[in-house]
This record gives structure tokens, C-alpha cells and sequence, in this order.
């Protein structure tokens, strides 16, 4: 049976003799591989560091805008506008804007 693929990893089509074949030749394999392992490894990472960051974020009473971003994973920018349409409280402390957590 041959079935007629593209390679996932270079992108040129192949006759595949398998059905569950999806790569071209044994280097694209071990190439795509190491690719899949390399970004499982770099979201553990990420993972790894949002729940640090949370852990140590807990313990504040106010959060800077920049941390708040941080936090809930989004652009410093959207929590400015946020805070425009009321919808996160802020409040200045010593001369700057913090969002207070409580």
C-alpha cells in the first residue's frame, strides 16, 4: 500500500509505505523528535515559572500593572484599559497606580 504524504518536517512530499508514517526519511524523524521534545521542555519551563510567579505574587497586597499582567497572562496595556472600563479598582500609592488586591 502506498500512500502519498508530506513531510512534516521538511515539508517534501513522499510515498509512505504505512499509514502512520509522517516523516520522509529517518533524519527528519529524529529531527522532528527532538524538535517535539525541545518545546514539551520549554512549556514545562513556562509552566514552571507562572506558578513561581504566582506563589510569590499571592503574598503582595497591590500589584504593579506589569506584575498584574503577568499574572493573568496578558499585555500591560489591557489591564490599563481594564481599569478604564472599571472593571479591575486601582488605586494610587506612593505616587504611582498599583491595583490593589483586596
Amino acid at each position: 500500500m502506498e500512500v502519498k504524504r508530506i513531510c512534516q518536517w521538511c515539508g517534501k512530499p513522499f510515498i509512505a509505505q504505512k499509514t502512520t508514517t509522517c516523516y520522509c526519511s529517518p533524519q527528519c524523524s529524529k529531527r522532528g523528535y527532538k524538535h517535539r521534545i525541545k518545546e514539551r521542555k520549554m512549556e514545562l519551563r513556562h509552566i514552571q515559572e507562572m506558578q513561581e510567579l504566582r506563589s510569590n505574587l499571592e503574598k503582595q497586597e497591590y500589584f504593579t500593572f506589569s506584575q498584574a499582567a503577568r499574572l493573568m497572562g496578558v499585555s500591560r496595556q489591557y489591564i490599563y484599559k481594564l481599569v478604564k472600563e472599571d472593571k479591575l479598582r486601582a488605586s494610587r500609592i506612593s505616587g504611582r497606580m498599583a491595583l490593589v488586591r483586596r
